[in-house]
């Protein structure tokens, strides 16, 4: 995730089209008859395109793209610490990071995530010439890219489980997004996410690289472990506020059991503005 946001839009998660998830409309029906496909497939990537584009959703996403023109698989690498793909604009390409060892759910997650992203293309350059123009200051420019990303990776996640739950995807293509947005931010920045896009913004105006991006939590505090259960953290708080009755009595069992041995600040840190915060803290 290290390129200019102007060219490449980073993965790292509603939806695009209202009727994209109901079928019994006729123009549903013509998609699932159309010819869809992406421009060109790398070998590496058949196996997945097939089983994406068995999936009615997945294909008119796809299709509308398409009327912007024409979109291209490719198979590259770019760093096993780099993201698993990102979307090329000026080429209308997804790139899909070689130099990891992905399966088939990941290449699926990974597509249909820069998919969406294209379809954000506009807003991003958007940002960018404001960005240029000193239009928008660095802080509220990485928030308002990781607030796109993260509808999109919402998006991406509700057409994953329409998908498993009609059989068209494994079942271990699931993607948990943290829903809330203030949450999420948080992930992003404890993941260094969100510093790679205050690096875009430098390169697209010079001036802001005098001010340094703060962010909404201090991560220089933390350590890799710190990082590490916070993220945990807000991943559980995530599942108590928006799983199933199961997901939640599972994330109940795991704090107890998570807040008697990590570290009680960020605990505190993380669920001190929430409704459950009293219900654990005194078991921290």
């Amino acid at each position: 995730m290290k390129k200019m946001f102007t060219i490449f839009l980073v993965i790292f998660g509603i939806l695009v089209f209202p009727k994209i998830y109901s079928y019994t409309t006729k123009g549903g029906e013509n998609i699932s008859k159309e010819k869809v496909s992406f421009s060109q497939v790398p070998q590496a990537l058949e196996k997945p395109v097939q089983i994406l584009l068995s999936c009615p959703p997945a294909k008119e996403l796809l299709s509308h793209l398409q009327l912007q023109g024409n979109i291209e698989l490719v198979y590259f690498p770019f760093g096993e610490n780099g993201s698993n793909a990102m979307w090329r604009g000026d080429s209308r390409k997804i790139i899909i990071n070689s130099s990891k060892s992905n399966s088939i759910p990941i290449f699926l997650r990974s597509i249909l995530f820069e998919m969406h992203n294209a379809s954000s293309h506009d807003q991003f350059i958007q940002l960018d010439s404001m960005a240029r123009h000193n239009q928008i200051d660095k802080e509220n420019y990485v928030q308002r890219v990781e607030q796109i990303e993260h509808q999109n990776a919402l998006k991406t996640m509700t057409l994953i489980n329409w998908a498993i739950q009609n059989h068209y995807f494994p079942r271990t293509t699931r993607w948990n997004i943290v829903r809330n947005f203030e949450d999420h931010y948080r992930v992003q920045q404890l993941t260094g996410h969100a510093q790679f896009i205050a690096k875009v913004y430098d390169q697209l105006n010079h001036c802001g690289q005098r001010a340094p991006y703060k962010g909404t939590i201090q991560v220089h505090l933390f350590s890799r472990t710190q990082k590490q259960q916070m993220l945990t953290f807000l991943s559980l708080k995530d599942q108590l506020e928006n799983g199933s009755a199961h997901e939640k009595s599972l994330a109940k069992e795991t704090l107890l059991s998570l807040g008697r041995t990590s570290d009680a600040s960020l605990f505190r840190h993380v669920f001190r503005d929430t409704k459950f915060y009293n219900d654990f803290i005194l078991n921290v």
